[in-house]
Order: C-alpha cells, then sequence, then structure tokens
C-alpha cells in the first residue's frame, strides 16, 4: 500500500475525524508508517519534542501552583471521559474504581488504523459515529428478542458482557459497513459488525475480517 504524505493523510484525517489532527497523532502516524518520512521529518520531529517540553514545562507550572487544592477523585475521572464522547454510561460508579480499559490515545490509534484499513480495503471515508450510535438497540443476527448485553464507556469499563469504546461506518450508496469495537467482560476484544440499513435497530455479528481484528487486539492491548 503506497504511504501517504502529510498533506493528504492530515486530509483523510479531517474527512473521518472532522477535525485537524494533533501534533502527536501526525508523530504517531509517521512512527506507524501511515506517513512518507520526507527529508525535513527530522525537523519536524525536533520542533515536536520542543512544543512537548514547552507543554510538560506548563504542566509542571500548573501543578505546583494547585499544591493544596483537592485532587480529582476516581468519579469525576470517569465523569470526564465519558464527556470526551459525549456518552453516558448506567455502569458509571461501578466502573469509575476500575482503571480504564481504553485511553485518548487508543482512540486516536484506532482513527489511524480505520484511515489505513479502509484504503487497503479500497473503502476509504470511515467515520466516527459512537454518540450517535450509542442511541439506538443492538441486537444478535436477525433475532429481535435477543439484545446484546452492551453498554458505551468511553474508558471501555462497564459491567454489561460488552463494553463498546467506539463505532465506526462508511455508506456507499444504499450499503453500509459498520464496526463497533468492544472490550468484553474477560478483556477479550470483539469488533462487531453491522449492515443494517433501516436505523431503528442494529442486527450485529462478530466480524470475519482477520486483519481488522488482529489490529484492534493490539491497540486494546498496548
Amino acid at each position: 500500500m503506497r504511504k501517504l504524505s502529510e498533506a493528504e493523510w492530515i486530509s483523510r484525517f479531517e474527512q473521518v475525524q472532522g477535525r485537524k489532527p494533533k501534533p502527536d497523532e501526525i508523530q504517531l502516524a509517521y512512527q506507524s508508517g501511515l506517513i512518507e518520512v520526507s527529508k525535513n521529518y527530522n525537523y519536524i520531529y525536533i520542533l515536536l519534542g520542543s512544543l512537548l517540553a514547552i507543554v510538560v514545562a506548563i504542566g509542571i507550572s500548573l501543578i505546583s501552583g494547585t499544591t493544596h487544592q483537592q485532587s480529582e477523585g476516581p468519579s469525576t475521572m470517569a465523569s470526564t471521559l465519558f464527556a470526551s464522547t459525549g456518552i453516558s454510561s448506567d455502569n458509571s460508579s461501578a466502573s469509575a474504581s476500575e482503571n480504564p480499559r481504553w485511553t485518548n490515545d487508543k482512540g486516536s490509534r484506532l482513527a489511524n488504523l480505520m484511515v489505513s484499513w479502509g484504503n487497503q480495503m479500497n473503502q476509504p471515508g470511515y467515520q466516527e459515529i459512537t454518540k450517535e450510535a450509542s442511541t439506538i438497540p443492538i441486537h444478535w443476527g436477525s433475532d429481535r428478542d435477543q439484545v446484546v448485553d452492551a453498554t458505551y464507556a468511553a474508558n471501555g469499563n462497564s459491567s454489561s458482557e460488552y463494553t463498546i469504546v467506539s463505532v465506526y461506518e462508511r455508506w456507499q450508496g444504499t450499503t453500509v459497513h459498520r464496526y463497533f469495537f468492544s472490550i468484553k467482560r474477560d478483556g477479550t476484544p470483539v469488533v462487531l459488525y453491522s449492515s443494517t440499513t433501516n436505523g431503528s435497530i442494529y442486527y450485529v455479528k462478530e466480524t470475519g475480517n482477520e486483519n481488522l481484528k488482529s489490529a484492534y487486539a493490539d491497540i486494546v492491548s498496548n
């Protein structure tokens, strides 16, 4: 697969995410081999390193100035994670005390994966629809009575069998490919697939695409 230039990658990132990438996301794309390394990359890397050092210095200064303030508790941390995607969880009180199994960094890596994998499959333009999808019930196969025991949680923790952390879809005419990236209660990464087009219920099954499953599992575990 042809590597993208930085400008091409940024353009496709904006199509998928609806926003400009952060410097660390661009750096991650270079490290992941998604962007072709140019002769000027070393200078860019140095500039990014300098920017990171400035951010760290500002952070240390802010921490020093708030030493006597009350530290953020687990419930507040969980609320922040949910607020980042606009999704609430019925199990937030149970999951707040657990270590997060999904982070913003992993979310960025998944966004990069959906760009590169979509291009590899000749299916460019996957869009994240996590917030919108969270309002629609999920059922197994085509059985209206077999509801999937799932909860949307931005930190990857819930008491349900499946915790959904992100949803991506791509429409082509009247056909849709939709992927639910989830983590089972036992920690197993699972990618559920739906081609439902009616919008009132998502009928899902586990995806058979081994490349996508393997790449997602690597993001969850690392």
